[in-house]
C-alpha cells in the first residue's frame, strides 16, 4: 500500500488508473499481476502498462543545423528502438533551437546500466559535433567516451597542452606542444608535417589573387554561423 500514489476510477469505462510512487513499485506490481493472472480476484480484470521504464524521451543537438533529422534517426537507431516521429525545439519566439527531441525504447543488456544498453552522450555525425540527453541517462565521459564516469573523474585524461596523460590543460606545468609531431618550437598551425587543408588552399587564393592585380574567382558559403 505504501507504494500507491493515487487510483483514480472511473466508473463508465469500468476502469481504475493506478499511480505508483516508484520505478520499483511499478515493475513490482507488472511482475506479480503476471505471477498470479489466474488468482480469483486478479482474474476479473486485465491490467495494461500505461507507463514503460524502458522508454524515454532524448534531446539530440548537432553542432551543425543542416544536419538533417533523418541522419540523427539512423544514428539513434542503432542503440534504441525509435518511436515514429520527431519534434524540433523552439524559443520563445518560434525559432529553432537546433534540438530535436526523439521518442525511444531503451533495449534490454543484462551488462548494461540500469539493464538497459544506452546510446553515447556525446558523438560525431557525419563529421559534426553532437551530444545528447534523456531522463536517467547514466554518467558518460566525452574523453574515453565510457560508461560510469564523467571527464572529471576520467582516469584517461591527456593533457591538450604538453600531450601527456593524467591531467587536464587547466594543471599542466609542462611545455606546449605540437599536436601533430610533438614539437616543443611550434604550435600545430605550424607545423611542417601539417597537410594543407581546404581552409588553407581558399587562403592562398586569395593571397595569389591579391599580388597578380586581379580578384580570386572564390565561391563563398550561403551561410554563416555567428
Amino acid at each position: 500500500m505504501e507504494d500507491i500514489l493515487c487510483v483514480q476510477r472511473n466508473g463508465p469505462f469500468q476502469f481504475f488508473e493506478v499511480t505508483l510512487s516508484t520505478d520499483e513499485g511499478y515493475s513490482k506490481v507488472l511482475e506479480r499481476s503476471k505471477e498470479r493472472a489466474q488468482h480469483p480476484l486478479l482474474g476479473r480484470y486485465t491490467i495494461e502498462p500505461l507507463w514503460w521504464p524502458d522508454k524515454r524521451v532524448i534531446t539530440v543537438h548537432c553542432f551543425n543545423p543542416h544536419v538533417t533529422a533523418e541522419a540523427v534517426r539512423l544514428f539513434l537507431n542503432k542503440y534504441v528502438d525509435l518511436l515514429p516521429g520527431h519534434k524540433d525545439i523552439r524559443d520563445e519566439l518560434g525559432i529553432w533551437t537546433g534540438r530535436r527531441q526523439f521518442q525511444a525504447r531503451l533495449r534490454p543488456d543484462a551488462n548494461g546500466v540500469g539493464g538497459f544498453s544506452h546510446p553515447p552522450a556525446y558523438f560525431n555525425l557525419q563529421g559534426n559535433k553532437a551530444y545528447l540527453f534523456y531522463s536517467g541517462q547514466p554518467p558518460f565521459c566525452r574523453q574515453c567516451h565510457t560508461f560510469g564516469h564523467t571527464l572529471e573523474g576520467c582516469a584517461n585524461l591527456r593533457c591538450r597542452n604538453c600531450l601527456e596523460s593524467g591531467h587536464m590543460a587547466r594543471d599542466c606545468k609542462g611545455p606546449r606542444r605540437c599536436i601533430h609531431c610533438n614539437g616543443e618550437d611550434h604550435l600545430a598551425r605550424s607545423c611542417p608535417q601539417r597537410k594543407t587543408t581546404y581552409a588553407d588552399a581558399l587562403l592562398g587564393s586569395r593571397v595569389v589573387g591579391k599580388e597578380s592585380g586581379g580578384g580570386a574567382n572564390v565561391r563563398l558559403p550561403s551561410c554563416y554561423h555567428i
